[in-house]
């Protein structure tokens, strides 16, 4: 609501005082704090390693299942680089919203137990990245003749001035 009442002085402070880091950093701590948790309590060795191998493909399935459905929904009314943004922030929202909601919910639980809540979450969040890194080469061959066009197009306009 303050970038949109006050966009040049809001602009000013983001950019200038390089407070929209902090937004990253608040994520990297709630990551870093699931992560330590995990570990520090052993969590990880609580569990059962067929629960984990199930956990582990449930994670490889939802994801792209999740990708699927915000890709093709999204491309019937948005351009490519829209879906690719649609493509990205859709799936990702696991850390930020799922480690804070078992926190509050469980408030009462013991560490381990919320920590076992949460390896699902840091499992994903690994598949994630995986997946993430693997698909900006698959995204930029999607859009680069998009991007061509549009490069040409901004070309041919100046040439015509």
């Amino acid at each position: 609501m303050v970038q949109n009442v006050f966009p040049k002085p809001t602009k000013k402070v983001l950019v200038e005082w390089k407070l929209s880091k902090i937004g990253s950093f608040c994520l990297l701590a709630v990551i870093w704090q699931t992560y330590d948790g995990a570990f520090a309590s052993g969590a990880f060795s609580t569990i059962k390693a067929s629960n984990s191998i199930f956990i582990v493909f449930i994670s490889i399935a939802l994801y792209p299942l999740f990708l699927a459905i915000c890709v093709v929904t999204s491309r019937i009314w948005l351009s490519k680089s829209d879906t690719i943004s649609v493509a990205y922030c859709v799936p990702a929202k696991t850390p930020a919203m799922g480690v804070p909601l078992i926190t509050t919910m469980y408030a009462g639980l013991s560490m381990i137990e919320q920590s076992k809540l949460q390896i699902p979450i840091v499992i994903y969040q690994g598949f994630q990245i995986a997946f993430g890194s693997i698909l900006t080469a698959v995204f930029r061959k999607w859009i680069a003749p998009e991007e061509r066009l549009e490069e040409e197009k901004r070309k041919s306009a100046k040439t015509s001035f």
